[in-house]
């Protein structure tokens, strides 16, 4: 926090962690962990954004 500055006070880029684990529900795969693993969790979690990635870039074109 800023000097001078009492109570609570967001991150400045709070929206951008909101927003890329809204976009993170959506994989079913990532609702309930199965994995038994961290590595295999991570994995998950970059197919997630691969997926979402491609399917953004093949919008545009």
């Amino acid at each position: 926090a800023e000097q001078g500055k009492t109570g609570f006070v967001p991150a400045i880029a709070r929206w951008v962690i909101e927003r890329s684990n809204a976009w993170m529900e959506r994989c079913k795969s990532l609702v309930k962990n199965f994995e038994r693993t961290l590595s295999h969790a991570k994995a998950q979690i970059d197919l997630c954004f691969v997926r979402l990635m491609l399917k953004r870039l093949s919008a545009v074109s």
